[in-house]
């Protein structure tokens, strides 16, 4: 099967002020595609959405590997999820223990853990998922966008309900980037890549919705044509995840939760970015 690419013409974030030309963002979209390599989830490391080149790993290995993508990596990614769709309701446990206990039900599926470096997913959590309890009007059109006939308002309520109860438990307000490392131990070395310590300066996200497919993010970094870079979201990837954090008791209504807060991680982080614009491309499977 081949894959190609579909263009949203406008961005998702700003208003295109500095006038990027939509050629352009094929072209760095293109590569996307170009760059799309298969890996294994039980066997590779997750990571996160972000478009900097990759340097290497914690432990100072010169390591460079493509990685399935979600912003945040696949533990915090999944602790978001079980936040936003309830599965933390009755838990007494900090926010430590609730990564710990999301990062145990991920690997029981076969998701390896991961993350990288002074991420800003990661280290914003209270932040992002403040804007998601607040401001929902801002998240909302984005998630109805992506969802189509699928959106749930209802869904959505409960998805924003449960981030205001977050908020309002202030579990999160000392939360930085450690809390992950501390819940990796040994595997941090391994798990947390380390990224170029450049500015973000993407112009695009792009997300696929392939089985075992991700593309390479440092490959494509250094072919860009309008960026630098590329952010990107594998939603295979993401599913993963999400049906590993909501299964259990009512894991039907919980996954339906899942894919209603997916799309309001991907536009709260995509608006506390340094950005100024971000368009979406979607590499979807012919």
């Amino acid at each position: 099967m081949s894959e190609y690419v579909v263009i949203n013409d406008q961005p998702i974030k700003g208003d295109n002020a500095e006038g990027i030309n939509l050629t352009d963002i094929t072209a760095q979209a293109e590569l996307g595609r170009r760059f799309l390599v298969e890996v294994d989830y039980s066997k590779t490391h997750g990571t996160c959405g972000d478009e900097r080149c990759r340097a290497g790993l914690r432990s100072g290995a010169t390591t460079i590997q493509p990685r399935p993508s979600v912003f945040g990596g696949p533990d915090v990614h999944g602790l978001a999820i079980g936040e936003l769709t309830g599965v933390f309701a009755d838990d007494e446990g900090d926010a430590q223990s609730r990564l710990e206990a999301t990062k145990a039900k991920i690997n029981a599926a076969g998701i390896l853990s991961g993350g990288h470096a002074k991420c800003a997913a990661n280290g914003g959590f209270e932040k992002w998922m403040r804007i998601i309890a607040e401001n929902p009007e801002q998240v909302q059109p984005y998630a109805q966008s992506q969802l189509g006939e699928t959106y749930d308002q209802s869904a959505m309520d409960e998805v924003t309900g449960n981030a205001e109860r977050v908020i309002q438990s202030g579990l999160y307000a000392d939360w930085t980037e450690d809390n992950l490392v501390r819940a990796l131990g040994d595997e941090a070395g391994e798990a947390i890549e380390v990224l170029d310590d450049v500015p973000h300066a993407a112009v695009l996200l792009e997300r696929t919705n392939m089985p075992n497919m991700t593309f390479d993010q440092t490959a494509v970094y250094n072919e860009s044509v309008a960026g630098p870079g590329s952010f990107e979201v594998d939603d295979h990837y993401a599913t993963a995840i999400e049906d590993a954090v909501a299964a259990g008791p009512d894991a039907a209504h919980k996954t339906v939760l899942a894919r209603h807060a997916r799309e309001v991680i991907i536009a709260a982080v995509a608006a506390v970015v340094p950005n100024e614009t971000i368009f979406q491309a979607d590499i979807r499977q012919a």
